[in-house]
């Protein structure tokens, strides 16, 4: 519901931000912000109207985001120009202080906004929590050995589509390697998919 508002209310000023994104390979970034809400109960009750905060300009793959001034911060939004995926740092920030993180990215030449609700995370149990902080951990440590994989044998790689050589014509260090890299792209997509499932995922195309 939280999402389809946002997608209304602020559709093409995201869409645009991520064409701005795509273009300067840098990220965008922006507050969530509220007039008067403070508990996630009010939240989920549609309490509030959601606005967009001030909006910044970020690095490659980074962006620093500002407060909401004289507004109750909701979470944050930004932009990814190249992979289609929250990072598992996103997620592990967004579980410690927001009700809602999302993500706005282009796929297949479509622009989506993709949202998870974080505060989620506070109420399940002990062990739930400690599985999905694991869940995380591994899948970072997955991604940056894909990335030194990717780099180490010269393929053209982006995250989830890998433009290689057919698989015969590598060589045989070449082929163990893509073993590896077939294993850590395997962690990557079961573990955070399972984590962002507990945490309310919803997807929209603007």
């Amino acid at each position: 519901q939280r999402v389809e508002e946002l997608k209304a209310n602020f559709g093409d000023e995201i869409k645009h931000l991520i064409e701005q994104s795509k273009a300067e390979e840098l990220e965008y970034g922006a507050m969530l912000c509220t007039p008067g809400i403070t508990k996630p109960e009010q939240f989920i009750k549609g309490e509030g109207a959601i606005k967009l905060g001030c909006i910044t300009r970020g690095q490659p793959y980074s962006v620093g985001i500002r407060d909401c001034h004289n507004s109750t911060p909701l979470g944050t939004l930004h932009t990814h120009w190249q992979v289609d995926v929250f990072s598992p740092e996103d997620i592990v920030l967004g579980t410690r202080k927001e009700l809602i993180t999302c993500l706005a990215f282009s796929r297949n030449g479509n622009t989506y906004l993709r949202c998870i609700s974080p505060w989620l995370y506070q109420q399940y149990p002990f062990k739930t929590r400690a599985w999905m902080l694991s869940a995380l951990n591994q899948t970072d440590f997955a991604y940056k050995k894909i990335v030194e994989l990717a780099k180490q044998y010269g393929w053209e790689w982006d995250p989830y589509v890998q433009r290689r050589k057919k698989f015969e014509e590598l060589s045989p260090s070449a082929q163990a390697a893509y073993n590896s890299f077939r294993y850590y792209n395997s962690i990557v997509n079961t573990m955070q998919q399972s984590v962002e499932k507990l945490l309310d995922v919803a997807e929209t195309r603007l």
